[in-house]
């Protein structure tokens, strides 16, 4: 997953971002990450659905959107560590 191509972060309130994923199966879908945790050396996470064609789309069971999120939380994460 690439920003800008892949996926683009959008302003929310309060400072925080949220993502429209802009390919795949889940295209035009915003989700929100919330607290990032390392725990016993692997990284923890949860996000929410905010917007989207699909809004009855559940973060706890839908593996697909699980596998998207943890793709684009991976790109973010290595595009901070590169600056």
């Amino acid at each position: 997953m690439k920003q800008n191509i892949d996926y683009e972060m959008i302003p929310s309130e309060e400072d925080h971002w949220h993502i429209r994923i802009l390919t795949g199966e889940f295209v035009e879908t915003v989700i929100g990450f919330g607290k990032l945790q390392l725990k016993d050396d692997q990284l923890k996470y949860n996000f929410d659905v905010i917007d989207g064609p699909q809004i009855d789309l559940d973060p706890e069971t839908n593996e697909g959107l699980q596998k998207v999120a943890g793709a684009i939380l991976y790109d973010v994460l290595e595009d901070l560590e590169s600056k």
